[in-house]
């Protein structure tokens, strides 16, 4: 397998070359030689790949909060960009998340940078509680989670779960496949965090399901 890995001068990039180049062809792009904000860069540099690993990220949590549209073309349009390569050439993308993300504002996730999905795409989230003090009920209103990863371990699987505990510091990792168009809210079942910005929203656009959901009068 060919797989083009992005970030690959970094610390994390390095270590994933290394371990990947043991068992498959792998092309090393790092900053120097590719900008994952450029559509035509990657393009060009997934020409031929089966897959992409980004670990390109914008790390240096203090300087992002001075460059902030540097931080977000870079964590945010980044993996949009490489995800619309991939999936011109039919490669597959995978994304590794941050210790950090930068959307902690009341509408972060419900106006500013709503996330989108299709209908049929199976969606990955990685959701932490940064607090020392509170858990959190996790929830997609509408929706159930096909596959929850405990407390972020690949090998404790549970399948149809509705609601997720997370415990304080803690992690968890959901995959959902999206059967119906709409938006679809992630809250935290202490519903009274809602109105504080606990909340996000994920579009999803596409063609209806017959006999996922009907409306009409009762």
């Amino acid at each position: 397998m060919r797989i083009v890995v992005t970030g690959a001068t970094g610390m994390l990039g390095t270590d994933v070359c290394d371990r990947l180049s043991r068992d498959h062809d792998v092309v090393p792009a790092g900053r120097e030689t590719l900008d994952v904000t450029s559509l035509p860069d990657a393009t060009a540099a997934l020409r031929g790949a089966d897959a992409v690993v980004n670990c390109a990220a914008w790390t240096a949590v203090d300087d992002a909060e001075q460059r902030e549209s540097e931080a977000f073309a870079v964590n945010a349009v980044g993996p949009h960009v490489l995800a619309t390569a991939a999936r011109a050439q039919g490669a597959r993308l995978v994304q590794i998340s941050t210790d950090y993300v930068f959307n902690g504002a009341v509408g972060a996730l419900s106006k500013t940078h709503k996330m989108q999905a299709k209908v049929g795409e199976t969606v990955r989230i990685y959701f932490g509680v940064g607090g020392p003090n509170k858990v959190s009920s996790f929830h997609v209103i509408g929706e159930v989670f096909d596959k929850v990863y405990s407390e972020a371990a690949l090998n404790t699987i549970k399948h149809s779960v509705q609601t997720t505990l997370v415990a304080p510091g803690g992690a968890t990792i959901v995959e959902l496949k999206m059967d119906h168009p709409g938006s679809y809210l992630l809250v935290d079942h202490a519903l009274s965090r809602t109105g504080k910005g606990a909340v996000g929203v994920l579009e999803v656009t596409g063609d209806s399901t017959p006999g996922v959901y009907h409306s009409g009068a009762l």
